[in-house]
């Protein structure tokens, strides 16, 4: 199991207990765009379990960093145009904290897992690629970015189920993309994580320049190895995804 993957126990554990969030994913009468009540009740119970056992995510200006340019070079290396990033910081008690956002050249219109479980796959990989920039800097939090560190999990859960594999088959195949997009292109993410930290934006422009040499992956082809491997009984790990 990839480390991202064993970092979610407490996520894990809060979106087993409420199966209702796990069922609301292959129920039509819900969507992914949706975020249906019993999803939010696992997040919001993740997060308090979290914060009791580990305390809050600091929320530092270089934390945000690398969990913004995570997100951005793993959209980039799985063929999704980078738009732009930014960093903000809010006022937080006595303090503040630092969170941030970024806009990708993506479709963002609800749909069904079962529909286009492909689509998930890409989707839920983005959400969880913020959290593996983060570890992959060594900044991570056991707090952080819960919220989509569930929407990975959940979106996991409910293709293991679709397609009859193992538990945490998905989770795993999804911090393992994050990681080899991040590992092969360890040079870019250093700079572009530096860039927001510095700058706190990054521009269509400078994207497509501090991107330029950033190797991409083949997703659709890992994402069906994944099936083979499922149908096979083969490692996750061992599907090639590197794009020649």
């Amino acid at each position: 199991m990839s480390p991202a993957a064993q970092s979610d126990r407490v996520v894990e554990s809060c979106l087993t207990t409420n199966t209702s969030a796990q069922r609301s994913n292959t129920d039509r009468s819900n969507n992914v765009g949706g975020m249906p009540m019993a999803f939010l009740d696992a997040v919001h119970r993740a997060q308090v379990e979290s914060i009791d056992s580990a305390g809050c995510d600091p929320c530092t200006k270089p934390q945000a960093a690398a969990h913004e340019a995570g997100h951005v070079v793993v959209a980039h290396a799985m063929g999704i145009p980078v738009v732009s990033a930014r960093l903000v910081r809010r006022a937080w008690g006595a303090g503040a904290i630092w969170t941030g956002h970024n806009k990708l050249d993506s479709s963002s219109a609800p749909f069904m897992i079962a529909d286009d479980p492909q689509l998930a796959f890409v989707s839920a990989i983005n959400s969880l690629s913020g959290f593996v920039g983060e570890m992959s800097a060594g900044l991570s939090h056991e707090s952080s970015s819960i919220d989509e560190r569930c929407i990975a999990q959940s979106a996991a859960k409910t293709l293991d189920m679709l397609f009859g594999a193992p538990p945490l088959t998905f989770a795993d195949a999804m911090s393992t993309v994050c990681s080899r997009a991040l590992s092969a292109n360890r040079q870019v993410f250093d700079v572009i994580r530096g860039h927001l930290e510095r700058e706190r934006r990054l521009t269509t422009a400078q994207a497509r320049r501090m991107l330029g040499a950033a190797k991409l992956i083949d997703v659709r082809a890992h994402f069906t190895g994944v099936l083979g491997a499922i149908a096979t009984g083969r490692s996750i790990g061992s599907t090639s995804m590197n794009r020649t």
